[in-house]
């Protein structure tokens, strides 16, 4: 039987090297999934984060040899979660004009990128979006870059939510619950003439004993 340390080191290398070309072409072959796949590109995207910085090379060939700007995008995006930033701007843009539906996708890679010259469209942001899960996700971005949301910002933030709490009934639970996790990230809180029809359910006196609120 031969063992490890009796294989020559020349037949090791060349097994090696078989191996590196083999993997290549895989991943080649898994990276290009991403032109066909259309709408599941963001999955097709996941999976090829998983494979690690291996894919980033046939990426950014893809890229430059596309001119198909939601394909770009989505490379652009998941090279930034691997850590490139070589086509972050593209990112940071797209809060800005499409893939509105991915705003809490982009914000939160952005942030675990530290990517912090994204901290001013991100607050831009706040003031044209109106769902309050995108609303959230943009606040916690730009607390963890550690930007200073305006005080502008901040209040008509807190309009919104107020008024959102204001003509829910106490059956939206998802929409309020939301709406006090947004108070609370922006170091708000609801005076009591909100509060007062939260009262009368449990979930939502816990809900705001756990935000602070000094509830008997």
């Amino acid at each position: 039987m031969v063992t490890d340390s009796e294989i020559p080191i020349d037949e090791i290398i060349v097994s090696l090297d078989d191996l590196v070309e083999q993997v290549k072409k895989e991943v080649d072959i898994a990276v290009s999934f991403l032109v066909t796949s259309g709408d599941y590109r963001l999955f097709v995207a996941e999976r090829l984060y998983l494979l690690g910085t291996v894919v980033i090379e046939p990426l950014h060939e893809l890229y430059q040899s596309s001119d198909d700007k939601d394909l770009q995008f989505t490379i652009a995006l998941l090279l930034v979660r691997l850590n490139d930033l070589t086509y972050v701007d593209v990112v940071i843009e797209a809060l800005n004009t499409s893939h509105q539906n991915d705003i809490c996708l982009i914000a939160n890679f952005l942030a675990k990128a530290n990517v912090r010259q994204a901290s001013t469209s991100l607050i831009n942001k706040l003031h044209f979006t109106e769902s309050l899960d995108h609303i959230y996700c943009l606040i916690l971005a730009i607390k963890s870059l550690d930007g200073e949301i305006p005080q502008d910002a901040k209040s008509e933030v807190f309009t919104r939510v107020k008024n959102v709490i204001s003509h829910s009934t106490v059956d939206d639970f998802d929409m309020i619950s939301k709406s006090l996790q947004i108070v609370d990230s922006l170091g708000y809180t609801l005076d009591e003439s909100i509060t007062a029809k939260l009262l009368t359910t449990e979930s939502y006196r816990d809900m705001l004993r756990t935000f602070g609120y000094d509830i008997e």
